[in-house]
Order: C-alpha cells, then sequence, then structure tokens
C-alpha cells in the first residue's frame, strides 16, 4: 500500500519522469511554444537561444515544449537534436542529422542521405531543403534543437551553424533553431555572417532568484502531479508544502539552495530516504536523516582544500571569481589566468607600498601545471569536449563556489582578499 504516491515522486526526483508543472519558467515557455508552432503551422522560419546555468531547467522545458507541440501536430514536424559536446565537430553533426532523417522518414538504403562520403551527405541533405515545395504537403516542418550550442562556435568557419541559420531563413517548408547555452555570451561567439542570420530571440533562464521560488520548485517534484490519479495523492501534497519549511526537508532545501541552486543535485539527496516507503507514514524524520547522513560524510572538498598550494588556490579562487563575476557556470584557463594576473599584481602593488617587497607572480607554464593538477583532483570538472590543439578553450566548472571557498581559508591567508568581489 502506498508504493504508487512514492514511486511516481521518486521517478521524478531521479529524472525517470518529467514534472508536469513548469514552476517559474512559465512566460519563457509559452514564447518558445508559440514561436516553434508558428513555423510547423504557417512554415515561418525562426530561431532563438536560451540560455542559463546548468540545472537551470533549459533541456526540461524544451522537452515539455516539443511534448505539446506532439500532442498538438505530431504528424506536421519532425524534431532534430544535436549536442556540441557529443557532436565535436561540424561533420560528426552533419551525420548527426542525416541518420536522424532516414531514421524518421524510413529512407530505404539506396534513398539515404546519409552516405560515406562527407561532402555527399552534406549536399543531400542541404538539396533535401532547397527542393522543397511550399505547395507540396508531404514535407514537414523541421525543428532543430541544439545543445550547448557554445560548442560549435570554436569550429574554423562556423559552416554548420551558418547552413543551419540560413536555412530557416530560406526554406519554405519551415526550419526553426533552437540553441541552448550555459554561457551567457554565448551569441556574441557567433561570427558576423552567422549572426546576420540569427533572429536575435534571447532567453535567459536563470536559477531561482529567491529561496521561495527554489522551495516552490522541490515543492513541484516531491508532489504528485495534477493528472496522475492515486488514492491519497491530495493528501500527500498537502504534508510535502507543510513539510517544506520544517526541520528535516526544510534543511536540506535550504543547504542545496544556498549552495548550487542544482534540482537534480536536491533530487539525489531526497530521492534514497523516500524508496520503499510507505506514503501514509510521511514524516519530518524521514529528511531529517538525510541531513544527518550528510552532516557525518566528509565531503571530498574538505579533504582536498588543505592540500593545494598557494598557486592552486589562486586559480580555484580566480575561477569562482570570474564565475561570479560574469555569472557563467564554466571557466577556460584563459579566463581564469586573466583574473589571476589582475589580482596577483594588485596584491603585489599593495604590499610593496606596505613592505618594499612584492607578491610573487607565477609563469604560465606553473599556472598551466597548476590548472592540470586542479583538474586531477576534480575540483574543476569539465564540461565539454575540448578539440586539438584548443586545452586553452576547455570550459571546466569550479565544484567550489566562492562563498564556499572563503570558509576554508583563514582571515589571515595572504588569499583571503580574494574571496570577495
Amino acid at each position: 500500500m502506498g508504493q504508487p504516491i512514492v514511486d511516481h515522486v521518486v521517478d521524478k526526483l531521479f529524472g525517470k519522469r518529467q514534472p508536469e508543472v513548469m514552476v517559474g519558467i512559465d512566460s519563457i515557455f509559452d514564447l518558445v511554444y508559440d514561436m516553434l508552432a508558428s513555423t510547423i503551422t504557417l512554415r515561418r522560419g525562426d530561431s532563438c537561444m536560451i540560455m542559463g546555468p546548468r540545472s537551470a531547467g533549459k533541456t526540461l522545458m524544451v522537452s515539455k515544449v516539443l511534448e505539446k507541440l506532439n500532442s498538438n501536430y505530431s504528424d506536421d514536424f519532425l524534431t532534430i537534436k544535436l549536442n556540441g559536446t557529443i557532436h565535436a565537430d561540424d561533420k560528426q553533426a552533419v551525420r548527426a542529422i542525416a541518420r536522424q532523417i532516414d531514421e524518421a522518414t524510413n529512407n530505404q538504403e539506396a534513398d539515404k542521405l546519409e552516405k560515406p562520403s562527407m561532402a555527399v551527405t552534406m549536399q543531400n541533405f542541404l538539396t533535401l531543403f532547397e527542393q522543397a515545395n511550399f505547395s507540396e504537403t508531404n514535407y514537414k516542418s523541421v525543428v532543430f534543437i541544439i545543445e550547448d550550442i557554445d560548442q560549435f562556435t570554436s569550429a574554423g568557419k562556423q559552416t554548420l551553424l551558418y547552413n543551419l541559420l540560413d536555412l530557416s531563413q530560406s526554406s519554405v517548408i519551415g526550419v526553426a533553431v533552437v540553441g541552448l547555452s550555459c554561457r551567457m555570451n554565448a551569441a556574441e561567439l557567433l561570427e558576423k555572417r552567422v549572426r546576420s542570420r540569427f533572429s536575435q530571440r534571447l532567453y535567459n533562464l536563470p536559477k531561482p532568484k529567491s529561496r521561495q521560488d527554489f522551495v516552490s520548485r522541490c515543492a513541484s517534484l516531491l508532489q504528485v502531479d495534477p493528472s496522475v490519479q492515486i488514492d491519497g495523492a491530495q493528501e500527500w501534497n498537502t504534508k510535502i508544502t507543510r513539510l517544506m519549511d520544517q526541520d528535516g526537508l526544510g534543511d536540506v532545501v535550504s543547504e542545496v539552495y544556498y549552495t548550487s541552486k542544482d534540482l537534480r543535485y536536491f533530487g539525489t539527496r531526497v530521492g534514497p530516504y523516500l524508496q520503499g516507503k510507505n506514503h501514509k507514514d510521511l514524516c519530518a524524520e524521514w529528511f531529517i536523516d538525510s541531513v544527518i547522513s550528510k552532516l557525518n560524510v566528509p565531503s571530498s572538498t574538505d579533504t582536498l582544500l588543505p592540500s593545494l598550494s598557494e598557486l592552486e588556490w589562486a586559480l580555484l579562487l580566480c575561477s569562482a571569481r570570474a564565475s561570479t563575476r560574469y555569472s557563467i557556470d564554466s571557466v577556460n584557463l584563459v579566463l581564469a589566468q586573466t583574473e589571476y594576473y589582475a589580482m596577483a599584481q594588485a596584491l603585489s602593488i599593495e604590499r610593496s607600498s606596505v613592505t618594499g617587497v612584492g607578491y610573487r607572480v607565477w609563469s604560465a607554464k606553473a599556472i598551466r601545471l597548476a590548472w592540470e593538477r586542479l583538474q586531477q583532483l576534480e575540483l574543476l570538472v569539465p564540461t565539454g569536449t575540448a578539440q586539438s590543439g584548443q586545452e586553452d578553450l576547455k570550459m571546466l566548472r569550479p565544484e567550489t563556489g566562492l562563498q564556499e571557498l572563503r570558509g576554508f581559508l583563514p582571515p589571515n591567508h595572504p588569499l583571503f582578499s580574494w574571496t570577495r568581489l
């Protein structure tokens, strides 16, 4: 008894089931849906870019938009999905496009778009759209969803993005391009000729700006969706609302909000303590166990940070500073090194005026070695695939925020002032 409710909620917490209620992002959802609906029904090409930090809900929102479009226009459009992290270059991406079109249209071997030759595959793909006629009804509109679109901007001439955006303007069958990126300056990375074909629709999807907003999003994960008919669902939802501000669950919500604001992390914290339980026994003690277990297990960060050299500390702090300053989730060596030189030179001038001895500014080679060690210790985690010869541009996410790092440094540490912007 009671398992259906708990199983339903646990599936949502672990990402196996998408929540029906989109808390806090309804307005952007409507804008993206209306744009794609116009592409499908009116064959009006368009494009947009959705930006925001990881775990802000970009992919989830687009998935819900596609779900609604499929329920209304399932036979009228085709969805092609690309990922800049998986499809590392234009060649892989073009083959992925051709393969998805072949699978969706059940093309026979002779008619397949994908061929051994890359040039032929590309030509087949472009010809398919160029030959389409507005009066023909057997052509479907096409929606391109490109996750981590910024990864494609590092390619030489951004040929793929240029061709896709050009199709969104010129093809008569209706082509829409939706790009997702964690970089707030993703649109600025587009070349001039590519940007000229972009519609300039930019949507920012930030993480929750207040604790109450985050509480609402967490509650939507823990509550039974409105369309699901299960005995006891209303009682469960009422209890969850009450527990959100009590000891236990409220503590977990606060911890996640003030550290990462990551709903996926919230799910992994709470989910294991719901599995196998009866919904009638729901109480604060379930979640208090989660808080206690977290307190009893030292994190790897607690162990690793004391072992860092001063240069490694400096780079980690500069990565977190750049991440906070520019409201981005990930940084590269170039960005961190620029921040380091600015901070180190300022500290050197300050010390020199007082003691006559400046602060040592390390060489680029030493900085690179320290940067590599931070990666080995997983204090900087890759967010994408770096291409050959571009290690300096490889995007990495600091695992610890600036405020958290502040708690690991004593006030008399030479770099303590770096923990504040």
